[in-house]
C-alpha cells in the first residue's frame, strides 16, 4: 500500500512555485534592466505565485499537526475582519477579476495562518512562521513555554534565538492537557517548561 505524505508534496510544490517565481523575476530583470518597473500583469503573476507558495506552506504545516490549537472567538473576529478588508480592497480598488482572485488568496493565507497553529512533531506551529524554513517554533528554538490550566489549556510560547521577544499563545482543550504536557516534557528540558 502506497502512503503519500501530503505535507511533503505540498512543500515540494511550494518549492517549484518559488523556483518559478524567482525565474520570472530574474527574467524580467534580465530582459528589461533593473530600473524598469514590472508590468501590471507580471506583478500580478508574481503576487499570485507568492500567495500560492504561502498557501502551500501553510497546508504543509497543517498536515504535520499532532494537536490543533483551539480557534477562539477573538481569532474568528480577526479572520472575518481580515477577509472583509482583503475582499473590500479588491471591490474598491480592483480593476479586473484577477484582483478579486488575488484578494481571495490573500485572505486564504491569513485564514490558514491561524488554522495551522498547534503542536507537531517538530515543535509548535506558529501563526506567522513557517516550519519548512525554520521560522516556526521548533523545539530547539524555544526559550520557554508556560502552561496554565484554566477553562482550557493555555500555552504561552516564548521564542529565543532569532526573535527574543516573540510570544504566541495557543489554547487547547482540557482533555488534551496530559498529552500536551507529555509532549512538552518529551521534547524540552524541564527548566524550559513552566507549569502554573
Amino acid at each position: 500500500m502506497l502512503i503519500i505524505n501530503t505535507s511533503k508534496i505540498t512543500r515540494f510544490v511550494a518549492g517549484i512555485c518559488s523556483f518559478i517565481f524567482l525565474c520570472i523575476l530574474s527574467f524580467q530583470a534580465y530582459t528589461s534592466g533593473l530600473s524598469t518597473t514590472l508590468t501590471r500583469e507580471m506583478g500580478g503573476l508574481l503576487i499570485f505565485l507568492l500567495l500560492a507558495v504561502l498557501i502551500l506552506l501553510h497546508l504543509g504545516d497543517i498536515g504535520d499537526l499532532s494537536f490543533h490549537a483551539m480557534i477562539r472567538t477573538s481569532d474568528k473576529v480577526q479572520l472575518v475582519i481580515a477577509s472583509i478588508v482583503f475582499v473590500g480592497m479588491s471591490l474598491l480598488f480592483g480593476q479586473t477579476w484577477y484582483d478579486a482572485i488575488l484578494s481571495i488568496l490573500a485572505a486564504m493565507v491569513v485564514i490558514l495562518g491561524v488554522l495551522k497553529r498547534g503542536i507537531s512533531s517538530k515543535g509548535f506551529n506558529m501563526a506567522y512562521g513557517f516550519n519548512v524554513i525554520k521560522l516556526g517554533g521548533y523545539w530547539d528554538k524555544l526559550k520557554e513555554v508556560e502552561v496554565s490550566l484554566q477553562e482550557d489549556v493555555k500555552v504561552l510560547i516564548i521564542k529565543g534565538r532569532y526573535w527574543p521577544f516573540y510570544k504566541e499563545i495557543h489554547h487547547y482543550e482540557k482533555k488534551d492537557y496530559d498529552k500536551v504536557i507529555t509532549l512538552l516534557f518529551e521534547h524540552l528540558p524541564r527548566e524550559k517548561v513552566n507549569i502554573k
